[in-house]
This record gives structure tokens, C-alpha cells and sequence, in this order.
């Protein structure tokens, strides 16, 4: 077994659907993946007619995690593969190339030294001005720190890979405690403490396909910013990196904006997720409700995006 796909998942069955399709439709030799997925749940849709017509022909298990929290479910994905090479993929993925794994492959062949290759996201043509922010924060992000050629620690965690064997011979891998806000920043960030080398390949580029609201979006920034705090995670966005990165984000979001009108929201939204990640970081005793409250205040003008 070469490939060992692992997706972890929680109720989001149509979008688990799209992504087996475009997984079946890879071009990757006949029998050499497998496809393992985790929900965190037990839940009967993975013994309907609809989940076994789209996994027919592959070779596919399902293993349930019992718990909510994604680096759970990362870890009984972990522990069950068998495969050279270990692919994580978020549900909400799509692999619009049909090579995507034959190339994952390859470069885990071409750089042997590396435990971890990470790609990047790219949101649909048509992405909503949230989607589009995010993406652009979350590729600037990636893009931003080097250690050395190709060297990060700043992979994400729906489009990761690594080497089972050496992945498997670690002490711990995924931290369970963490449930969201640094869920892998922290285990790559520990790796490379460890002295092991993770790589950042942006030309491995899987369709994200996220509907976020602002409310999701300012969610994300907060829990982003008390996954810094609360783990150590190295330098994310803040006031004081925001002239490095700042016209970097704004650069992509041009680039992919459809429209002037589009553009301007997708910075409306940019600006709101920078707030509360911002905010989150001074204040860190105030509660999150109180937080979304004031941001409700300040950007009530912007809700109907």
C-alpha cells in the first residue's frame, strides 16, 4: 500500500460525498491507496446506500473516533494506516487534479529526509468575500515563515502529508486536548523542534470548499488567537507583523477578486478576522461572547455580506 487516505469528518455528509468522488476519479495506479474514514461519531449514514455506492471499488474503511475534536480523529487515522505515505484531508476538500495523489507520492519520494509536505488551499472561482479573506490570510500565513528552502512549520492541517513509518515511531503525535486553534500548528511546530524537517510545497493545492459567515470567520480568529496564547504557537497575525504581511494578503485578494465590489468586501472581511484576532491577544480574559458583541457594534454595517 503506498497512499493511506485519511479524512477525518463530522456531519457534513454531501461534502464527504464530492470529496470520495474526486478522490475515486485519481489516476493513482489501481489498488495502491486506501481510504480511511474517521467521524467522530457513530452515525448510520455510513451504513446507507448513499455512503456505500460512493465508496464501491475502493478500498475503504471507517473507524469512529467516539468524540468530538479533530485531532482525535487524526490520531485513530494515524494508528490505522498501513500505506508508505499518510494523507490527511479535511471533508470539506475537493482534488479537481487528477494526479493529486500520483504527485503527493512523488514528493515524499523526492525528499525522504521530510516527515511532513504540506500544501495550500485555493477557494472556488466563485468564493464568497469570507472565503476569499480567509484563504488569502491562511496562504499568507503559510508563505510567511521559513526556516530554510521550502522549510515550515505552518502546514495546514486538510492538506498535509507524511511518512507512516517515521510518523508512526513517534511518542505523540496529534495534541487531543486541543480542539480547535492550533490543532496542527502546535504538533508541526513540536516536530520541528524535534528536529524533524517539514516541508511547505504550495503547487500541492486542493479546492477548499468553506460557505463561512463573519460570525464563523471572527469564530476562527478567536479560537486562532487562544490557540497562540494557550500553546505556544509561534507568530501568526498580529499589530506588529501587519505591515509585513498586510499588503501581501491584499495582493492575492486582488488578484482573485471578480469584482472592485468584490474586492472591498473580501478587505471588510480581512480587516473584522485582523480585529478579533488582534483583540483576542490584549484581552485574553474577555469572553468570547462579550468579544463578538462589541465586533457586532463595530461592524454591523458589514453583517450582510
Amino acid at each position: 500500500m503506498k497512499i493511506s487516505v485519511v479524512v477525518p469528518t463530522h456531519q457534513r455528509t454531501e461534502l464527504l460525498e464530492k470529496l470520495i468522488q474526486s478522490i475515486r476519479r485519481q489516476s493513482f495506479e489501481e489498488g495502491a491507496f486506501e481510504l480511511i474514514v474517521v467521524p467522530n461519531l457513530p452515525d448510520r449514514y455510513f451504513q446507507s446506500e448513499n455512503f456505500l455506492q460512493a465508496v464501491d471499488g475502493i478500498d475503504c474503511r471507517v473507524v469512529v473516533s467516539g468524540t468530538v475534536g479533530v485531532n482525535v480523529a487524526r490520531n485513530k487515522g494515524i494508528a490505522e494506516a498501513s500505506g508508505e505515505v499518510l494523507l490527511l484531508l479535511d471533508d470539506d476538500c475537493f482534488l479537481d487534479r487528477r494526479d493529486y495523489l500520483t504527485r503527493v507520492y512523488d514528493a515524499h519520494q523526492r525528499h525522504r529526509g521530510a516527515i511532513a509536505i504540506g500544501g495550500a488551499y485555493r477557494v472556488r472561482e466563485k468564493a464568497s468575500p469570507c472565503d476569499l479573506a480567509y484563504n488569502c490570510i491562511s496562504r499568507q500565513w503559510q508563505s510567511h515563515d521559513f526556516f530554510g528552502e521550502y522549510q515550515s512549520t505552518r502546514l495546514v492541517g486538510g492538506n498535509v502529508s507524511y511518512k507512516v513509518e517515521m510518523l508512526q515511531s513517534l511518542d505523540r503525535w496529534f495534541d487531543e486536548s486541543i480542539k480547535f486553534g492550533g490543532t496542527e500548528a502546535e504538533f508541526h511546530t513540536r516536530l520541528h523542534e524535534m528536529g524533524q524537517t517539514c516541508l511547505y510545497l504550495p503547487s500541492l493545492e486542493v479546492l477548499h470548499n468553506t460557505s463561512l459567515t463573519l460570525e464563523q470567520l471572527a469564530n476562527k480568529a478567536y479560537q486562532q488567537a487562544r490557540g497562540r496564547r494557550l500553546h505556544k504557537i509561534e507568530e501568526g497575525y498580529s499589530n506588529r507583523s501587519s505591515q509585513t504581511y498586510q499588503s501581501k494578503r491584499l495582493l492575492l485578494a486582488r488578484e482573485r477578486a471578480q469584482s472592485q465590489a468584490h474586492f472591498n468586501q473580501s478587505v471588510h472581511c480581512i480587516e473584522l478576522y485582523d480585529f478579533v484576532y488582534n483583540y483576542s491577544l490584549r484581552n485574553p480574559d474577555m469572553k468570547k461572547r462579550k468579544l463578538f458583541s462589541k465586533v457586532n457594534k463595530l461592524f454591523a454595517a458589514r453583517r450582510s455580506l
